[in-house]
């Protein structure tokens, strides 16, 4: 979940932006032999928070409608993951997770919110 906080000015807004992020990852892996055979295949698994920053520019080119470009840096840290392997071993290795990621999109302002006005 982030937040942003900007500078309007006419149809523009630039803005910054931050927040916590949540995360998920898992990665699987095999070895093989010289020969080509499997010896071990091996999983592992972490649930991860962190952190987002980013900014980016809005402009509303239409009533109720805008686009955008921004950009944002996720940072879910570093942890140790237990690696388990198809023999039952265990290895621990540490793993960081950094994600930088530039979304564009178009919006549209329903105005759900607007005040009822009533007519007689």
């Amino acid at each position: 979940m982030t937040a942003r906080v900007g500078y309007a000015a006419d149809n523009w807004l630039i803005f910054a932006k931050g927040g916590g992020a949540l995360g998920q990852t898992s990665s699987s892996g095999s070895g093989v032999l010289a020969g080509g055979g499997l010896f071990e295949t091996t999983s592992a698994s972490s649930d991860r928070s962190g952190w987002v920053a980013g900014g980016g520019i809005e402009w509303g080119f239409a009533p109720n409608w805008s686009a955008k470009i921004e950009y944002d840096h996720i940072d879910l840290g570093s942890t140790n993951v237990a690696i388990t392997s198809s023999h039952g071993t265990i290895s621990n290795i540490s793993s960081s997770d950094k994600s930088d990621v530039v979304k564009g999109g178009v919006n549209y302002r329903l105005n759900w919110g607007a005040p009822v006005v009533a007519k007689y």
